[in-house]
């Protein structure tokens, strides 16, 4: 995992392709809890200010194509935090425009990435309880492995609830999931810890979907 110092990027994954895209899918999976939009990896100030903050003569064009809103909303969105006292403009050569983050404005940022960081490892942890609360009950009932099938961005906390409590952990591809159907009577002590990573539940033994696993915990 990258970390960089909060003067070039806040040690947050403000883009999916930012500094923990490996697992930037987490954070999708976990946005259907209540997380006030001007605290989400998607607030566009919050995205304006850090890229200024990297590219301080990046033009609104670039802004608006980095950020992924369009050029009329980016520059309603610089007006704003000009007007804040978030970010100054000033002519460059008489021309063009050139932005910068000011003090307040590099505060503004760390606020802002704080209060998410802590709603974010709030989710990770009650994810975490839920998957892990699963894979107990599941060993309980004589499991002896954890699988995931099809893709996550958590599988790493499904792979570290499974060695937690001692079982084979293994992914498969959605395909194979027959593969893991009980003996006839039901009662095969082997049936493993299902967790599905696709929104399409293969085979007919029990699972989870994981984007479902946390709505339950609430």
């Amino acid at each position: 995992m990258r970390r960089e110092s909060v003067s070039r990027r806040p040690v947050l994954p403000v883009r999916a392709g930012g500094l923990l895209a490996p697992h930037a899918g987490i954070w999708n999976t976990m946005q259907t809890d209540s997380v006030p939009h001007s605290e989400t990896p998607s607030d566009p100030e919050l995205e304006v200010l850090l890229h200024v903050s990297e590219k301080s003569d990046a033009r609104q064009r670039d802004i608006a194509q980095a950020v992924g809103v369009s050029l009329g909303l980016t520059n309603a969105i610089v007006k704003r935090l000009v007007k804040k006292g978030l970010l100054t403009a000033s002519r460059v050569n008489g021309k063009r425009l050139a932005y910068a983050v000011t003090p307040d404005g590099t505060h503004e940022i760390a606020r802002r990435t704080y209060r998410y960081l802590r709603r974010t490892i709030g989710h990770v942890v009650r994810y975490k309880e839920a998957v892990d609360a699963q894979v107990l009950a599941a060993k309980t009932r004589g499991a002896r492995v954890v699988v995931l099938i099809g893709k996550s961005d958590v599988s790493f906390i499904v792979e570290y609830a499974a060695l937690r409590h001692g079982l084979d952990f293994k992914v498969l591809k959605p395909r194979e999931a027959d593969t893991l159907e009980p003996d006839a009577t039901g009662r095969n002590e082997a049936t493993p810890c299902v967790f599905f990573g696709e929104k399409e539940k293969h085979g007919t033994h029990g699972g989870v979907y994981l984007a479902e696993l946390l709505g339950r915990g609430k």
